[in-house]
């Protein structure tokens, strides 16, 4: 069964709700429940629908549970708001500048206090810098491949190319591999491909790898509270601040009342 996912390049989807799909309808020993029913795409689906996921319904008449195929996560007007430190930001030569001049600005407070306004303050240049400055990777790879093939045809034509558009064409080659490269980096960071060789500029690997991660890391519903069970992305995201928030809160101590030292 494995060789043959493989083979078709078929990729089973998350589920939400029961484990099992079907049951024999029988009483207490005799009762079976198994997992029979499940969905696949390959990775042209996956690329379309990258969070698609299915959904056992309740089964009532039949011995088998629907199945419910979502193709996208519910709309959520809430946006992230982390920041984080993108790999390819080491590509560019003004990244290790701004790094310098955030880090190295004076802070008053405690050594915990300066360390996190210094790594947030950094990491929210870096952020804006990176927003700003640099080019959709994709688009910029795109219009860099359409220039350099057009100068290539030309430069093999009878009329051939000038010395200007010669160095035209080395300069985008160059910026064309380096922009290859710094999204190979891109993919890389999101799919944890840490085993793929230096030089392999397999985006298609990486983005179906990366994919897969969110899949798999997806988080679409939890219990909350005694026996509440939510859905909502907000509400998700509420339940794990109040969670991490009463467990880090400190506990009260007695500061009267103890023994004597003798």
């Amino acid at each position: 069964m494995e060789d043959a996912l493989l083979a078709n390049d078929l990729q089973e989807l998350p589920y939400v709700g029961s484990h099992h799909t079907w049951c024999n309808n029988q009483p207490e020993a005799a009762r079976v429940l198994v997992r029979l029913d499940r969905m696949f795409l390959n990775s042209a689906g996956l690329a379309l629908v990258p969070l698609a996921s299915i959904r056992h319904l309740t089964r009532i008449s039949s011995d088998h549970c629907p199945i419910l195929l979502q193709l996208a996560l519910p709309k959520s007007d809430q946006r992230s708001r982390w920041f984080r430190f993108e790999d390819v930001w080491l590509s560019y030569p003004m990244c290790s500048k701004l790094m310098q001049r955030n880090w190295n600005r004076a802070d008053l407070g405690s050594a915990a206090e300066v360390l996190k306004r210094k790594w947030s303050r950094t990491l929210r240049a870096l952020f804006f810098w990176s927003k700003n400055k640099l080019k959709d990777l994709g688009s910029l790879k795109s219009q860099l491949e359409a220039e350099v093939a057009d100068l290539q045809v030309r430069e093999g034509s009878a009329t051939s190319i000038s010395e200007d558009e010669n160095h035209t064409l080395i300069s985008k080659a160059k910026e064309l591999a380096a922009t290859l490269g710094r999204l190979e980096s891109w993919w890389k960071q999101r799919a944890k491909g840490r085993w793929i060789k230096k030089g392999d500029a397999n985006t298609t690997c990486f983005h179906s790898m990366a994919s897969n991660r969110r899949r798999a890391n997806r988080i679409v519903q939890l219990t909350y509270g005694e026996e509440d069970l939510v859905e909502d992305p907000a509400q998700i995201e509420r339940a794990f601040m109040d969670f991490f928030s009463n467990k880090w809160t400190g506990e009260a101590q007695a500061l009267s009342g103890w023994p004597a030292v003798p």
